[in-house]
């Protein structure tokens, strides 16, 4: 059995259990599921009602993709600070907030599992009792507690943590789109990823060379499908039937929040590749172990740990997405590197990654 660590999830991602989608979210706020989150995006870009030269305020560090269905329909973007730790910064929010008319929205993120501090969370949510409409992204910390009290409006995506392809939307909709535009794209999308993880699964089984470039070159394919369709589907039957099910959801997070923990200690001596959190509460369910690589080093260690099967996605790059001032959200893109640990792996895997950090860098 070939060892593989990262990529799209297949499968054995999907712990069964007896834990339903709602027993993770606030008590009493709608929810709907939709074909990804970008479905999602676009149902909640149209209750808002947003208008070509309307303002929306982005944070500094974010998915480039996210901007694509406001850039479309004519809405300005525009940026406030969030700082090299990941972390609002109020001040330059508050500014922001008091330009011209005001924004008519603010987005922010609740990072790779791990929410906004006190003060800040207090903060959006004083803004969003002052009236400007909160859009909470927590597609990095579905399982995290805390997750969407803050927010009038919040997301998430499954794909980050089963291999279900749901997009999630916290709010109470006026009206459930349903749109044909782009659906053709979705269903390429779903052939192409669902070849390139059964092609995954030979491969690792111990199939020949031929199946990982075929899986390769499908999940490639996949994503672009992914990123420029354009509906509004809403989640499928078959998906749906997997939620409905049940999941081990206490299961992923205690998996991910074990090899987290091993990860830390087993790198705690390689000053080369430092952690961005801690966990230092139970409520945490981490999305991987995002590690900053300075030097010029980062590409080189992801090459080298992909060499050896290990593929770490970079979150994000951000070249020509927000403007040059924001200095120190640039510079984290170009130095972060997260080390997957999701509920597939376990302690050996841990230990065969680390071990391969270290050496890079011996």
């Amino acid at each position: 059995m070939r060892r593989l660590i990262g990529g799209e999830f297949e499968g054995r991602a999907n712990i069964p259990g007896g834990e339903f989608l709602g027993d993770l979210l606030p008590p009493g706020k709608p929810v709907s599921l939709w074909a990804g989150a970008s479905s999602a995006l676009r149902v909640l870009f149209r209750e808002l009602g947003l208008r070509p030269g309307d303002r929306v305020l982005f944070p500094s560090y974010l998915c480039p993709s996210i901007l694509a269905p406001f850039r479309q329909a004519g809405v300005i973007p525009d940026f406030y600070r969030v700082g090299g730790d990941l972390v609002i910064d109020t001040g330059d929010l508050d500014r922001r907030l008091k330009e011209g008319s005001g924004p008519k929205a603010v987005f922010f993120i609740q990072y790779f599992g791990f929410l906004q501090p006190p003060g800040v969370l207090a903060y959006l949510r004083e803004a969003g009792r002052r009236g400007f409409v909160t859009i909470e992204d927590g597609v990095q910390s579905l399982l995290s507690g805390g997750v969407f009290e803050t927010g009038h409006w919040g997301l998430a995506s499954l794909r980050k943590w089963l291999y279900i392809d749901a997009g999630v939307l916290v709010g109470d909709l006026s009206k459930f789109p349903e749109e044909s535009a782009g659906v053709q794209g979705y269903s390429l999308y779903r052939l192409y990823k669902d070849l390139g993880i059964r092609a995954r699964e030979i491969y690792l089984a111990g199939g020949p060379g031929f199946f990982e470039k075929f899986y390769l070159n499908m999940l490639k394919k996949a994503e672009k499908c992914y990123s420029s369709y354009i509906t509004c589907k809403k989640l499928s039957y078959s998906d749906r039937r997997k939620l409905d099910r049940g999941i081990g959801w206490s299961g992923i997070k205690s998996l991910r929040r074990e090899n987290f923990l091993l990860l830390e200690r087993l790198l705690e001596g390689c000053r080369q590749a430092v952690p961005l959190f801690s966990l230092d509460s139970p409520d945490i369910c981490p999305l991987g172990y995002p590690v900053r690589v300075g030097d010029g080093l980062r590409d080189q260690l992801r090459g080298h740990l992909a060499r050896q099967g290990i593929f770490c996605p970079v979150h994000w790059d951000l070249g020509g997405v927000v403007p040059s001032r924001f200095e120190e959200s640039i510079k984290l893109s170009g130095e972060i590197l997260t080390i997957p640990l999701d509920q597939r792996y376990n302690e050996e895997d841990m230990e065969y990654t680390a071990g391969q950090v270290i050496r890079f860098f011996k």
